[in-house]
């Protein structure tokens, strides 16, 4: 072959190399800078004049057997590429994620998704605005798509400050690392992308005001300030994660439970509450108030007979699980395994753990009083018993008595829903009904700082307490801390070059190869 015949192959070769170097550098960085679109341009100039110089060999090729086979081929390949090319369209358009990670990495919590759903029920838009740098960027589209997947209403955009100053100087954004989250002219400015956090904000824009939480105190209870293993700050810190503000309530000092009360938390009373009180819960709970109790055994509370009147009955006895021995806890550290259909249990299979806990029972049939709908929340397992005999208990000698004990499952949590009478009086003014709820459990250590991330213990009690302030959309298992390696980010640019380099690296190679077979054949005949 002389160089008249070489030179149309050689002008191909350098004008192909020059448009896939062009094109593969810039889908690599992101945009087709001046190099890589000079590299384009020269490549299509030369593969133009490498066709103009070999026409006549064009025109010889195409009269071959050879080359209509080629040219068939060339059709079957564009007719595969067009069909790949659907199936990519379709499948942008309508497709559905599967998590196949152990952990669940990929996927939201169902608390998450529940309030993504409540969305689309209270017809509301939310939009994100995640000022982010490069390296950043990667991470949150991945994460902020798993959000967008879940609803149309969620919308989110990437944006680089550097190149936007006039949206950054709108949102009032100085620092890479902002995401402004805005819904119905309401706006959150967050600092981490986590699930939690996002979830929050979400909450933040989408409610009007924030309900009260209220902590009864002046008897010895729980206090949400108190940072040590035995305080409850880590509660107080979970119920603020849900839009919700945490308040003191002395109510010996009070004339009345206050009229922005969403719920009344009495956690763990040492002391007996004063008559007085007892008076004003009750016309608070008459009005259609919301109140979590949280008994635990061998004190004395007086709450007795106020419960009595709502279908419950504290019993004065220990729980005794031989089961919980068996995991590693105590034996009076019941294992809460069974949960009774409700609302705050519904899809709930995760055992609780309440160190320390008395038994409550229901009354039942015509022994509730009218108006009172009572019930079993949660039981600890059947290896279980509420040991009556205390001193014997106390000397670490108890045993099942089956005449006097109450053999597992024990009821150690219960649920109470109370006709309101008729009142002008206001009772948290954005309560969805006037319908008073009571929540009871045998136990108040459950939920100190450390034991309140144990197992299922923080899930049980924020969902009584959503169901009590009727949050129910917020009733569900909560984001936690994930187990076990976490994910490779990359960035943008590696990314690409993640997905050239099998796409189109290695079968241009074999391209390449093929077509120096070919020659080299074509040289021996």
């Amino acid at each position: 072959m002389d160089w008249k015949e070489r030179l149309p192959f050689l002008v191909w070769t350098v004008g192909g190399l020059l448009l896939a170097a062009g094109l593969i550098g810039g889908g690599i960085t992101g945009r087709l800078s001046t190099p890589y679109l000079a590299g384009v341009l020269a490549g299509a100039a030369l593969i133009a004049l490498g066709l103009h110089l070999s026409s006549d060999l064009i025109r010889t090729w195409m009269v071959r057997r050879s080359t209509r086979y080629g040219v068939n081929v060339a059709i079957m390949i564009a007719i595969v590429l067009a069909i790949a090319v659907l199936i990519e369209g379709l499948s942008f358009n309508y497709y559905r994620q599967v998590d196949l990670t152990e952990d669940k990495l990929n996927s939201l919590s169902d608390q998450t998704v529940q309030i993504l759903k409540g969305l689309e029920t209270r017809d509301q838009r939310v939009q994100v605005t995640a000022f982010l740098d490069e390296t950043q960027r990667g991470r949150a589209r991945s994460f902020l798509d798993r959000y967008a997947y879940q609803t149309g209403r969620f919308r989110y955009e990437l944006i680089d400050l550097d190149r936007n100053p006039l949206l950054a100087r709108q949102f009032d954004v100085t620092a890479y690392g902002t995401l402004v989250v805005e819904s119905g002219g309401n706006q959150q400015r967050v600092q981490e992308a986590s699930e939690q956090a996002i979830a929050n904000a979400i909450l933040r824009v989408t409610r009007s005001g924030k309900k009260v939480v209220y902590f009864l105190k002046g008897h010895g209870e729980n206090d949400p300030e108190n940072t040590e293993s035995e305080g409850y700050s880590q509660v107080k810190r979970a119920i603020e994660l849900e839009n919700m503000e945490v308040k003191d309530l002395l109510l010996l000092r009070a004339e009345k439970v206050p009229d922005d009360a969403a719920v009344v938390i009495v956690s763990g009373p040492q002391k007996p509450l004063h008559e007085e009180e007892l008076k004003r819960l009750s016309t608070y709970v008459k009005r259609g108030g919301k109140v979590l109790f949280m008994v635990d055994p061998q004190t004395e509370a007086n709450l007795n007979s106020f419960l009595a009147d709502y279908g419950l009955l504290l019993q004065e006895d220990v729980i005794v699980d031989r089961l919980s021995g068996l995991l590693g806890e105590g034996p009076l550290t019941p294992v809460i395994t069974q949960y009774e259909p409700h609302q705050i249990t519904e899809d709930f299979r995760t055992a609780s753990f309440f160190p320390l806990a008395r038994s409550i029972r229901v009354m039942e049939g015509n022994g509730q009083p009218e108006g009172v709908s009572a019930g079993v929340l949660a039981l600890t397992s059947p290896e279980s018993w509420a040991e009556t005999d205390l001193e014997t208990l106390a000397e670490g000698e108890a045993e099942l008595d089956e005449e006097k004990d109450l053999l597992g499952p024990v009821p150690v949590a219960a649920h109470v829903d109370v006709e309101a009478e008729p009142s002008d009086e206001v009772v948290d003014p954005d309560a969805k009904s006037k319908r008073a709820r009571l929540v009871v459990f045998g136990n108040s250590r459950f939920a100190r700082n450390d034991f309140l991330e144990v197992s299922g213990n923080r899930d049980l009690f924020m969902n009584s307490l959503s169901w009590l302030a009727e949050e129910e959309d917020l009733i569900s298992i909560r984001p936690r801390e994930r187990q076990g390696g976490g994910p490779i980010f990359l960035t943008a640019a590696q990314s690409r070059l993640v997905f050239f380099l099998p796409v189109v690296g290695l079968p241009g190679a074999v391209l390449l190869v093929g077509l120096i077979v070919y020659r080299r054949r074509r040289r021996a005949r």
